[in-house]
């Protein structure tokens, strides 16, 4: 829970936030193929500026710092093979989440 208080308040917001030193990951899963989420494709934007109001405006608005997202694409067409290798990607994701580097903070004109 992500409320008043507890993760942010008042002027202690961003890198002065409640939540510092603590790390967030997005994991996503989509229906649709990595090429739809660019800002060439069907969806008009790129899959960080999708979930750059979530990232940002929620996770680093708590002063977390924000993990690169995992994100399996077109899950419903990537089979039970497909699905093996997301999930072994995730524990690969998870088993280094110590070591990973906390995405730099950027405008979303920049993302």
């Amino acid at each position: 829970m992500l409320s008043t208080g507890f993760s942010w308040d008042f002027g202690k917001i961003y890198d002065k936030g409640l939540l510092t030193g603590k790390k967030a990951m997005l994991v996503v899963t989509t229906g649709g193929p990595a090429e739809y989420y660019a800002s060439s494709g069907p969806h008009g934007a790129s899959i960080h500026q999708i979930l750059y109001p979530i990232s940002h405006g929620t996770l680093q608005f708590c002063s977390m710092q924000v993990l690169p997202p995992f994100i399996a694409f077109g899950v419903f067409q990537a089979g039970d093979e497909g699905r093996k290798k997301y999930l072994e990607e995730y524990k690969n994701r998870i088993e280094a989440i110590d070591s990973t580097a906390p995405m730099p903070d950027r405008p979303i004109s920049e993302v």
